[in-house]
């Protein structure tokens, strides 16, 4: 399942490149999900919805992945829907999400500048205009509370982003 999917391409590479793998994109925006669907084709190992993170039965899946969407949600919201996500995922699952790192502080400048932009003019719909960055030493606080084994991945290349990858496994309680 891949949340805030945009026009589904992770989602289609996924199903191309695994026909044996069932690959499901959710966005809020209405006509992504509409442009999205065009490209399913006869395939039947792909499917698109319009849905947000805590309209998902996360339970049906294996995978979850949060590709440079968490950020768009408060504070408040992002816990509860990494919780949500730590609640109704299996033992074993993975929960796998880029998000852009408050540090270093030039990577985060650029960043938040860039993603302004993509929320001001409307290229990126959101819920809500503002952006809410933090810590990936919050974040991962949030997630082992949440029942996960975390491991995180920052972006240590020259390029401009402080996106930080996170690959959380769901673990049994007390393990």
């Amino acid at each position: 399942l891949d949340v805030g999917c945009g026009y589904g391409i992770l989602v289609n590479y996924l199903s191309l490149t695994d026909p044996g793998c069932r690959t499901v994109g959710t966005d809020i925006d209405v006509a992504r999900i509409e442009k999205a669907r065009k490209t399913i084709g006869n395939r039947n190992n792909i499917g698109f919805d319009v849905s947000d993170f805590l309209g998902n039965d996360f339970s049906r899946f294996n995978v979850v992945l949060a590709i440079d969407v968490l950020h768009y949600f408060d504070f408040e919201m992002q816990d509860q829907i990494m919780t949500h996500i730590g609640n109704k995922l299996g033992n074993d699952s993975l929960f796998i999400f880029r998000y852009p790192d408050i540090k270093p502080k030039w990577k985060y400048y650029w960043t938040y500048f860039q993603e302004s932009i993509m929320v001001g003019s409307s290229i990126t719909k959101t819920n809500n205009s503002k952006l809410h960055f933090r810590s990936s030493e919050v974040i991962e606080t949030v997630l082992i509370k949440a029942g996960f084994k975390v491991q995180i991945y920052p972006n240590t290349s020259a390029l401009p982003y402080s996106d930080t990858l996170f690959v959380c496994t769901k673990v049994a309680p007390g393990q």
